[in-house]
């Protein structure tokens, strides 16, 4: 009892502190290209009866807009920058508790279960620059399902549907997290079947499909600097995790005795049962079925193109992914030698990558764009290198005793060539095709899309700790070594949450409607009041000339023209979006017009563009900021 207490003592301060530094962070940060603004401004036409996509423009799937109204009908909150803030805090914690979990049903490792949800906690820290964006339920539906695998058996069958079902409602969010997520569990469960007949050509086209999906994705990118970098690590790492996987007999516990295409029917029925029914909720809200089509899947076509951004992920990766890959070939052919360097390497990488979490503990949140914890090491460095945690014994421990003990703690197998159970192999596979998430831009996705290979190399950290490199340790000692880790991981995030308390009270408040919690470096907060201010003063409604400051429409509380809006809509919106909000404008006689001169895209055109820079001219200025009023008529010329 005096145990139990301890330990949930111990997490409810470990939560208390999280809760804490989440807090400050969140209410310290807010991005300059303001994707937040944006889904606030889309969840608000949502709630007030605007259908999506034929009306309220979103790049986001339904799912997310439900999930959203659910959590706003229960608790009555207004949509406004604070509420979203501690939705995303409750969403962040929430993910960190499940990557806690999942990490303690692997290792049976309470240390190393709390580090593993320190460790997730800090890496998604990018959360804070873009409050209540779609990615956020992402990670939150992607942690549970890898949760939820390590509950899978032949009585719990339903399990499987649940899986489906959070895939289906990740596709029906943001469609390719989803899809890369749906062939990672995908293969695992098909791995698991009985290898005989239709379900071996089945488990062959299933992996031949996921290793299409970098050539799908990228298409003529493929082979450029920006695409080879990255297919060649998922390509590698994909095949790697399958080898190591088909090693091993079925150990799915649900599928023995049973009609071995069970699971995958459990499995596409719960995915058909969350598409669909997102589906008709959406079109139940007033959403056309082409209008639907467009808004999760045509509309993506061209965004590849129009917002690519060149892979920080370095070429030296694909040596590093081949170098996987020739040493997972190796370990298959039993070669135990190679295991251990590959266990070896990821275990490093873990190393190297709390070191960067410790590190950038008390370094500023800049942007989304900016590598933090280690991201990229883990997509560049430690994917091709997953499946390690596959060959659950390191070298040199047969008969020992170890492995028996192994098998009962953990449901694994016995020796080193045998893989380490269905959750070992769901998150090997998962993370071996998330990475391609980063692709096209490489911003905050980068911190979701290596998620899950943070939590294979804390698994690896986790092994070594108790059978492989601390092998000449007591045995007694082992547990104090993963007590003491997680302690020091709790004294940094201590450490944390004192600075991080220091530096928001240094800050300016916003002061500003909805945001009144917000605070901000002074001339950044001085620049959004004088902006509020100055549009309150001389305009009905506004626009902006190239990267939609949504927010903007709630701290001036005045509705934007239309139900039409984004961040970089010039490249976003076709010419009959624009039509329609040139419509809605050309009568406004005090619509203004802001433009911001810094490095926006200035990539597309259309009619509205035009009619915007014919018929307003600079009336107000500050800095880099231009409030543009209406031309006399005798100036404006022709009006487009």
């Amino acid at each position: 009892m005096a145990r139990r207490l301890t330990i949930g003592l111990l997490l409810t301060v470990t939560l208390c502190l999280c809760a804490f530094a989440g807090y400050q962070r969140l209410f310290s940060s807010f991005a300059a290209y303001d994707d937040e603004g944006y889904i606030m401004l889309s969840l608000f036409h949502f709630l007030d009866g605007e259908p999506l996509y034929d009306k309220t423009f979103s790049q986001y799937g339904p799912a997310y807009y439900f999930v959203q109204a659910m959590v706003h009908a229960v608790t009555d909150w207004p949509i406004t920058h604070d509420v979203v803030r501690f939705k995303t805090l409750a969403c962040w914690l929430m993910t960190a508790a499940l990557a806690g979990g999942l990490i303690g049903r692997m290792t049976r490792s309470k240390p190393l279960s709390v580090a593993g949800g320190l460790f997730c906690f800090f890496h998604l820290e990018r959360l804070a620059m873009e409050p209540g964006h779609p990615q956020g339920l992402c990670v939150l539906l992607i942690t549970a399902a890898l949760f939820a695998t390590t509950f899978v058996r032949r009585e719990r069958s339903w399990i499987v549907l649940l899986l489906g079902f959070l895939v289906g409602t990740v596709c029906m969010t943001k469609l390719n997290v989803g899809v890369f997520l749906a062939g990672g569990l995908l293969l695992a469960i098909v791995s698991e079947l009985p290898r005989s007949g239709i379900n071996k050509w089945f488990a062959r086209a299933v992996l031949a499909l996921a290793l299409a999906l970098p050539a799908i994705l990228m298409q003529d990118m493929l082979f450029s600097a920006g695409g080879m970098p990255l297919g060649g690590i998922v390509l590698c790492s994909t095949l790697a995790v399958s080898l190591t996987v088909s090693q091993r007999e079925a150990n799915l516990k649900f599928a023995r005795d049973a009609c071995p295409a069970k699971a995958c029917r459990g499995f596409f029925a719960g995915g058909s049962l969350a598409v669909v029914g997102w589906s008709l909720a959406a079109m139940a809200h007033g959403t056309s079925l082409a209008g639907l089509i467009d808004g999760i899947m045509l509309q993506h076509a061209g965004f590849a193109a129009t917002f690519f951004t060149v892979s920080p992920v370095s070429w030296f990766a694909v040596f590093w992914a081949v170098l996987g890959l020739c040493l997972a070939i190796s370990a298959a052919r039993g070669n135990q030698t190679a295991g251990l360097v590959a266990q070896a390497v990821l275990v490093v990488i873990a190393v190297l990558v709390g070191g960067r979490h410790l590190a950038e503990s008390f370094a500023p949140l800049l942007h989304g764009m900016q590598d933090r914890g280690g991201a990229l090491l883990l997509i560049g460095c430690g994917t091709p290198f997953v499946w390690a945690i596959l060959l659950r014994v390191p070298i040199g421990l047969s008969g020992r005793g170890n492995e028996s003990r192994v098998a009962q703690k953990t449901g694994t197998f016995r020796s080193a060539r045998s893989g380490g159970g269905f959750p070992r192999a769901a998150v090997c596979l998962v993370a071996a095709l998330q990475p391609l998430g980063i692709f096209p831009t490489p911003g905050t996705q980068t911190a979701i899309a290596s998620v899950a290979i943070l939590l294979a190399a804390v698994v690896a950290v986790a092994d070594w700790v108790e059978y492989g490199i601390v092998v000449s340790v007591h045995r007694r000692r082992r547990p104090l070594m993963a007590t003491g880790f997680a302690v020091l991981l709790l004294v940094t995030l201590l450490a944390r949450d004192i600075h991080l308390c220091s530096y928001r009270r240094s800050l300016t408040p916003l002061a500003l409607p909805g945001a009144d919690r917000l605070r901000l470096p002074a001339e950044e907060a001085l620049r959004h009041r004088w902006l509020t201010d100055a549009l309150n003063a001389n305009a009905d409604s506004f626009l902006f000339r190239y990267n939609g400051m949504n927010s903007y429409y709630f701290w001036t509380q005045s509705p934007p023209p239309t139900a039409v809006n984004a961040t970089c809509w010039p490249a976003l919106f076709d010419d009959r979006r624009q039509q329609n909000i040139l419509a809605a404008v050309r009568d406004q006689r005090r619509l203004c017009v802001v433009r911001e001169h810094q490095d926006w895209p200035a990539e597309g055109g259309g009619p509205l563009v035009a009619y915007l820079d014919g018929n307003f001219e600079p009336c107000i200025k500050r800095n880099h900021l231009e409030i543009w009023c209406r031309r006399s008529p005798l100036r404006a010329g022709v009006d487009q």
